[in-house]
């Protein structure tokens, strides 16, 4: 729930701070001391200052001295209240612009970044598949190898049987 500083409440109603407390000491507006940043200080609703706008804002019909014309007045009541509303709509929608407008920066900020990194994954995929080429080719290589030591381990397993063989020959001889 918002609440409001007294200083806060004060600019709000266009009254001094001096009449803020003196009606939240005389009950006119429901307040709480809690804890602030300086000490203890009063915390008073938002539903109370929009209470007290709306209140002094309204059409105080007590101070009417004449005659009042029915269509004059409820003219002057829609052009109050027109400007009242035009103004609270002009400031919601400026604090949805704000935000849609720091939300756009936001989405920029993201698409730029996403954008180094699917840079960043093209340039490590690009490394990979180099180095994973210079691996397929070293176990070719050590492949052929092995192969050839392979060959020449069986050429000389049968040179050295048949040198064997025609040393049993020669014995027998």
């Amino acid at each position: 729930m918002k609440e409001y500083t007294i200083k806060q409440a004060s600019e709000i109603l266009e009254v001094s701070t001096s009449t803020v407390r003196r009606r939240i000491k005389s009950g006119e507006y429901a307040a709480e001391k809690k804890s602030g940043p300086y000490g203890e200080q009063y915390y008073i609703p938002a539903s109370e200052i929009d209470q007290a706008v709306m209140e002094n804002e309204s059409v105080n019909i007590s101070k009417v001295t004449k005659p009042v014309n029915k269509d004059e007045f409820v003219n002057s009541l829609i052009e109050a209240t027109e400007d009242k509303y035009r103004a609270l709509f002009e400031g919601i929608a400026n604090n949805i612009i704000d935000k849609i407008e720091q939300q756009n920066e936001q989405l920029e900020q993201y698409e730029e970044e996403l954008k180094k990194l699917k840079e960043q994954n093209e340039r490590f995929n690009k490394e990979s598949e180099k180095n994973k080429e210079k691996i397929v080719e070293k176990l070719d290589k050590q492949q052929e190898i092995i192969e050839k030591q392979s060959k020449m381990l069986q050429q000389m397993q049968q040179e050295k049987n048949k040198s064997l063989i025609d040393k049993i020959k020669n014995l027998f001889k």
